[in-house]
């Protein structure tokens, strides 16, 4: 792994760790009072202003275009929708439920975030960690 590719993958780490503990705490949280799917699109809408603002600067060091802010979003709809069928799929009552089904959505989640935002911020020679600076 080059060196780039790991900070790259700390600094989302850090930013998916801020992500997590605000989206995820809405999603448990309102899912205790609300249907499972509003809390987790709840959670997921303040999560994807977080990340829209810090990803591509913070996490890729690269300005972001509307275009790619654009693309960026509509990938977190896609990364949305995937959710949304874990929530159906596991319908989870009560806050062991929903714990379980938070992890389920961090593993599936996570690393497609992580790709599609390295494919979308990234030069082509960066992405395939060809660059050590």
């Amino acid at each position: 792994m080059s060196r780039e590719l790991g900070r790259q993958a700390v600094r989302f780490l850090l930013v998916g760790g801020l992500n997590v503990a605000v989206s995820y705490g809405i999603f448990i949280l309102l899912g205790l009072v609300v249907a499972p799917w509003i809390a987790y699109t709840a959670g997921y809408l303040a999560g994807l202003a977080l990340v829209t603002a810090m990803t591509p600067r913070f996490v890729f060091g690269t300005g972001a275009s509307w275009r790619r802010m654009g693309a960026f979003v509509a990938v977190y709809v896609v990364v949305y929708m995937v959710g949304r069928l874990i929530v159906a799929l596991t319908d989870p009552v009560g806050l062991v439920e929903l714990l379980l089904t938070s992890g389920i959505l961090l593993a599936v989640t996570v690393p497609l975030s992580f790709l599609a935002g390295r494919l979308l911020f990234l030069r082509p020679r960066h992405r395939l960690g060809k660059v050590d600076s």
